[in-house]
Parts: C-alpha cells; structure tokens; sequence
C-alpha cells in the first residue's frame, strides 16, 4: 500500500489488486499499471527505496513472468 501512495502522488496510473489466482493462493494484493509506465513506476520505487518483487505480463488469460 505504501507503493501505491507513492505511485499514485506521482500521477502514475496504477491499480491495487489482488494478486491473481492463476500467480499465487496467497491473499497479497499486486498494482497494476501499463507496460507504457513500467519505466517511470520503476525508477519512482527505485527512488523511494522500493524493489519490484515480481514483474507479470499478462497475454489474455495467462501471465508471462518478466523477473
């Protein structure tokens, strides 16, 4: 959640979701943004000392793992 906030005072459009069913049966919560934003998300979690845990592309129904 802390992401979340710093993203989106950022003015990045993001989403807080659940994590996808077909990725984890955890209950974590993934954001969700565009690929055309995965530069300035980065670099904005970068800054405020933030790590991307696991990056996702989904095609269709299935997800592709990108890290």
């Amino acid at each position: 959640m802390k992401a979340e906030k710093i993203l989106q005072g950022a003015d990045l459009e993001i989403l807080l979701i659940p994590v996808p069913r077909q990725l984890s049966a955890d209950c974590g919560m993934a954001i969700r943004f565009s690929h055309q934003v995965l530069e300035p998300v980065s670099r904005v979690l970068q800054k405020n000392g933030l790590d991307i845990a696991e990056l996702w592309l989904k095609k269709g129904e299935d997800f592709e793992r990108l890290s």
